[in-house]
Parts: structure tokens; sequence; C-alpha cells
């Protein structure tokens, strides 16, 4: 594990925001992915499903985040006032959870954003 002073229990990202009034969330734990999306302009867009995760999956992600430089990532402003939307990763470990929003120019923040994308269309 790369950083690791903590066993990361879960890794959740969630977003928010838009014309459209969009939010979603995905959580991935050892276990499973949960993943729920909401689109108040369509809710025929709405979608939610759970599945199971294979371990080597879940090995894969969590040995790969750094804690110290993701807890280091420098966070951006809100883009909500906007129409944008807001992406919070939030790492779930024994000790608490570490969250960070909007750090799209950290490459430890983007490389769990891109990990957990990654992982919610293979499991889709």
């Amino acid at each position: 594990m790369v950083g690791h002073t903590e066993t990361i229990l879960s890794v959740k990202v969630v977003s928010a925001g838009g014309e459209l009034e969009f939010s979603s969330s995905t959580v991935i734990d050892k276990d499973s992915m949960h993943y729920h999306r909401t689109v108040a302009a369509n809710e025929a867009d709405n979608m939610a499903y759970n599945r199971k995760v294979k371990p080597e999956d879940w090995k894969n992600l969590v040995d790969k985040i750094d804690l110290k430089m993701f807890g280091a990532a420098k966070e951006g402003h809100s883009v909500q006032p906007v129409d944008g939307i807001d992406t919070k990763i939030i790492v779930t470990t024994g000790a608490g959870d570490i969250s960070k929003m909007n750090a799209h120019d950290d490459p430890e923040w983007k490389k769990i954003l891109d990990d957990v994308e990654q992982y919610g269309a293979q499991y889709k």
C-alpha cells in the first residue's frame, strides 16, 4: 500500500450541480459498489444499482491510493454558482474520513477519480 497508515474502508465520489440538478454517488468498499444518480430535470435518467466487487479490484484500488498525498491535495472552488458540477472524493479509513472537493489539478485526487469512474463503468 502506498503511503498508508490506516486501513481504507471505502472510497466515495459524490457529484452535484448543473442546470439539470444532477447528483450522483459512487461508493466502493471491499465487498460492493453502490451507485445512485438523480437528474431532477428528467426522472427517466435516474439510475441506481449495487454490484459485488471482485477482491482483486478492491485491492488494486486501495493499493494505489496514497493517503498522505490525497490528504495534502488543494481543494478547488465550488463551480455550482455557474451551473457547474462539484465533485467530492471521500476516503474512509479506520481513523475517519479524508475528503477533498474539486481538486482537479491534483494528480492523486484525479487518479482516485479516474479509478472509481473506471470501476463504475466496469461494474455498470
